[in-house]
């Protein structure tokens, strides 16, 4: 069972973190009462996102500060790897746990949830470091 008692939930999910949801996602989510979820990249919260090729390169991410008010509004947080990089069984340890380690240590916060960068198909299951993907 989930929150309320309710069967099934569902979440609208933004990657990467961009600050600029909180101009243009957050009003939508306040004026609806529907929170969102957004997923972080640990090391790189709260400075210009540095993912060369990346439509979002360059662009502001969501500071600590603005995650944890997020928070008090309902809004779920997970982790979206160290550096955006595809899983792989050499980077896995530092690509999933450290960067959830990161992440908690940083917000003070539980993150068992991790978002994929890429695709599912490069993620194995057994890669997965304790985290619910």
């Amino acid at each position: 069972m989930w929150k309320n008692g309710t069967r099934w939930v569902y979440s609208i999910t933004y990657d990467e973190g961009c600050a600029a949801l909180l101009d243009h996602a957050l009003p939508v989510h306040r004026r609806y009462g529907v929170p969102g979820h957004v997923a972080v990249l640990a090391s790189q919260i709260g400075v210009p996102r540095n993912v060369p090729g990346s439509s979002y390169h360059g662009m502001m991410i969501l500071s600590a500060d603005e995650i944890h008010s997020l928070r008090a509004e309902g809004w779920g947080v997970s982790c979206h790897s160290m550096t955006h990089a595809s899983i792989t069984p050499g980077n896995a340890h530092y690509e999933v746990v450290k960067s959830r380690a990161v992440l908690e240590e940083m917000l003070g916060i539980a993150v068992p949830l991790f978002c994929v960068p890429g695709s599912n198909d490069c993620y194995p299951a057994s890669l997965a470091g304790g985290t619910q993907t």
